[in-house]
């Protein structure tokens, strides 16, 4: 289909570049025909004449149209032309569109419509009263802000989401791996890279830097060319035009962002290294991706323990800056929770009382259950459908902690779905 899409879209009829195309060919058939027309007809003095004067006006705009043709390239690959501008500025917009959406997606539902506060209950952080509505986005912010840290694997500094585009800015080479466990918060930290990059961008504030765009990396096929998988990716995902997406790869003005790599291949057996064909080889095929001789920037996300295997294998992401999601502790699940739930909710008390358990020394099975957002989520999901998270988390008398952890992620799996169908159900 893709395929189609471009041979139906090339050349491109309203730029120039399309339009000198066209008037190249439309040269070359009168000049065919001319051709034709004297070799078939040579006895014929005024069909003769016009055949030489079809010759002759075939040959005078097939050049004009190739004089054009290399002209607008070599102005385009110089100069940037305004249309590739336009096309950079038009891909930023409906990138933030669509990161804005899968934000939402993965965790507006929740923060956008469960967090609130207690009548006269000032919201922490934001000055707000039920009579002062808090911005929405605010709290999101806040909660993710909460939530999401990670840490630099080389200055051993934890961080908020918030601050990872400046930090990501900072790295001279611009190739980033973001690590972590499942569920740790590496797609929300990429969207939220791919957001603070490309808001600059689609303010027309900066007019340089490559469009941030996320690609799942489960679509790359194993061998595909990189530059012509990125290129129908931006046809695919954006509309862009063929020739557009193809001067954007080629000319290094979007900065892939790659979530999952760890998704590329089975998951291995417990006990076994597991196979990574596809992962290895896109490692392989990135750090030949170059930008006059030196690496061009991406950014990619794997799961820690997947990435472990990788470079062991000996494959990695050249001159990357490696980055961790960091887990969350008992103080982060505190303040967290205390934000969420203030004194006057409902929900705030029966918190306090599971936060009290999670202290105790055989709270150590529902800490470990509650380390990612996702599984905290899921907990403050199913509080929310009216389960006391006290007895959802607590240990066991006599339970090890190893059948104490599984027995309490299975519990928080099985409360969530019919308690997000009951929360959140569509009117």
């Amino acid at each position: 289909m893709s395929r189609l899409r471009s041979w139906l879209a090339l050349p491109r009829i309203m730029t120039w570049i399309g339009w000198s195309i066209w008037v190249t060919v439309a040269g070359g058939v009168l000049l065919l025909a001319g051709s034709v027309v004297r070799a078939s007809f040579a006895s014929d003095g005024q069909l003769s004449r016009l055949a030489n004067e079809s010759q002759l006006a075939g040959t005078a705009i097939t050049l004009a149209g190739l004089v054009s043709a290399a002209a607008q390239t070599l102005m385009r690959r110089l100069l940037g032309s305004r249309e590739s501008v336009n096309t950079r500025l038009l891909l930023a917009r409906r990138v933030g569109r669509e990161e804005a959406a899968a934000r939402l997606a993965l965790t507006g539902h929740h923060e956008a419509i469960r967090v609130t506060f207690a009548p006269d209950q000032e919201a922490p952080g934001k000055g707000g009263t039920e009579d002062q509505p808090v911005p929405v986005t605010g709290l999101v912010d806040k909660m993710l802000q909460l939530m999401i840290h990670f840490r630099d694997e080389e200055g051993d500094e934890t961080r908020d989401m918030l601050g990872i585009g400046a930090f990501f800015s900072a790295i001279p080479s611009h190739r980033m791996v973001i690590l972590g466990d499942p569920g740790a918060g590496k797609t929300v930290l990429a969207i939220e890279l791919v957001l603070q990059l490309v808001r600059p961008i689609v303010r027309e504030i900066d007019r340089t830097s490559p469009v941030p765009v996320r690609f799942p990396a489960v679509s790359w096929a194993n061998g595909q060319d990189l530059e012509q998988w990125l290129t129908e990716r931006l046809i695919i995902d954006y509309g862009i035009y063929p020739l557009e997406a193809k001067d954007l790869v080629e000319q290094r003005r979007i900065l892939p962002v790659l979530d999952g790599l760890d998704e590329m291949d089975p998951e291995p057996k417990p006990g076994s290294p597991g196979a990574s064909e596809r992962a290895s080889a896109l490692l392989d095929a990135f750090n030949m991706y170059n930008d006059i001789g030196t690496p061009a920037p991406v950014v990619i996300t794997c799961r820690a323990h997947r990435y472990e295997q990788l470079v062991t294998g000996g494959h990695s992401l050249a001159k990357a800056q490696i980055i961790s999601m960091r887990n969350l502790d008992t103080e982060q699940l505190q303040t967290y929770l205390l934000t969420r739930y203030p004194v006057r909710h409902p929900l705030h008390r029966p918190w306090q009382e599971a936060l009290a358990d999670l202290a105790a020394t055989d709270g150590i099975a529902a800490r470990a259950a509650l380390a990612t957002p996702w599984k905290l989520l899921l907990a403050v999901t199913a509080s929310e459908d009216k389960l006391l998270p006290a007895p959802l988390l607590r240990t066991h008398p006599g339970e090890d902690l190893q059948r104490a952890t599984k027995r309490i992620n299975d519990a928080l799996l099985a409360a969530y779905i019919p308690a997000a169908t009951r929360l959140y159900a569509r009117t």
